[in-house]
């Protein structure tokens, strides 16, 4: 009995094997090698970074990484210490997105959410594809490792649009990630390994970032928006003080874009952003996707239809900030919100 319940193991294990060796074939077979510059969508957290990047998210020009880029090490702001001299699973181990749910359940925006978008990424074809170039590769430098990073993970998404709907050739891969682009070292990381890259910042008005941050931490149980309001306002500080230096530094390759003009504005602004960019005006740069299919928003105050754009973030803040605390916040951030905001685009 137990003999005969063994073997069937056995012999389901078998043909998931040869399951799974047969979809790593297939992705293989499908799969091109992206060398492409990035655009790295950065600036402090809750000020609109997932919504342009699911702004870009159908453009026939881009691989666009869904939700959060979490390459980083020991926490997704930090670039990771890659080693090319080491075994290609150390590296693997070490950018690869260990907490990302989505790769096998799906993916939504928020954990408030009880809808998944389908999303056929299984884990074993991205490692797969991962050992497949870095043995064909070779990699020597940071670069190639996030390149390889990229095509393994692009390669192992079986109904991504761009394979499903028909292939047009690609100008970036472009990714958000909040606070990697928050220091002097950081920046200089980036276009060290970006060169040609380019950096997206969201300047957010100081105001209705606190109360957006302060309710968003309280919500989801964040110790970091649980401190007093000085402590707070650091992070948006040091977020925008990090636009404004990548914009001194790099000035042709990055972008300031005001949050309330992505609001209220969102054609004009993504007119901006193309040209910036060098690729072409759609229409789909008006509407959040995922995956070329429009999502919803994920505000916690906002319950709109899919691929609407969420215009009352603009008043949030408004009666649920004390004066006391409007006072200090301008005291604290009234100058570094109008040097940044010089340097943002006019619409």
């Amino acid at each position: 009995m137990y003999l005969d319940s063994f073997k069937n193991v056995i012999s389901e294990y078998r043909i998931l094997f040869k399951e799974h060796r047969s979809i790593c074939r297939q992705a293989l077979s499908h799969s091109m090698y992206i060398d492409l510059p990035l655009i790295l969508i950065s600036q402090e957290r809750r000020s609109g970074g997932t919504l342009l990047s699911q702004l870009l998210d159908g453009h026939p020009q881009l691989y666009v990484h869904p939700g959060e880029l979490k390459t980083g090490y020991p926490i997704k702001t930090e670039w990771p210490p890659i080693d090319t001299k080491e075994k290609w699973t150390w590296n693997y181990n070490l950018i690869h997105d260990k907490k990302a749910k989505h790769l096998d359940r799906g993916y939504k925006k928020s954990e408030l959410s009880d809808r998944y978008l389908e999303k056929y990424l299984p884990t074993f074809v991205t490692r797969h594809l991962f050992k497949h170039y870095w043995d064909t590769t070779v990699p020597t430098t940071h670069r190639d490792v996030f390149d390889i990073y990229f095509t393994s993970y692009f390669g192992s998404w079986l109904d991504y649009h761009p394979f499903i709907n028909g292939y047009r050739p690609k100008k970036y891969t472009a990714a958000f990630c909040p606070a990697l682009m928050n220091t002097k070292k950081k920046i200089e990381h980036f276009f060290d390994l970006y060169p040609e890259g380019k950096h997206l910042a969201i300047l957010r008005d100081p105001v209705n970032w606190y109360f957006s941050a302060k309710n968003h931490g309280e919500m989801n149980a964040q110790p970091a928006f649980h401190s007093g309001l000085e402590d707070i306002l650091s992070k948006w500080s040091e977020a925008v003080s990090g636009i404004i230096q990548s914009k001194k530094q790099f000035s042709q390759n990055v972008t300031i874009i005001r949050f309330e003009d992505l609001i209220t504005k969102t054609e004009q602004v993504m007119h901006i952003v193309a040209s910036k960019l060098g690729i072409d005006f759609h229409d789909c740069l008006l509407t959040p996707s995922f995956n070329g299919r429009l999502i919803e928003s994920s505000s916690n105050f906002f319950k709109g239809l899919p691929g609407e754009i969420d215009k009352s973030s603009l008043s949030h803040h408004v009666g649920n900030v004390t004066d006391d605390d409007n006072m200090k916040i301008s005291e604290l951030c009234r100058a570094l919100h109008y040097d940044c905001s010089e340097l943002a685009e006019r619409c």
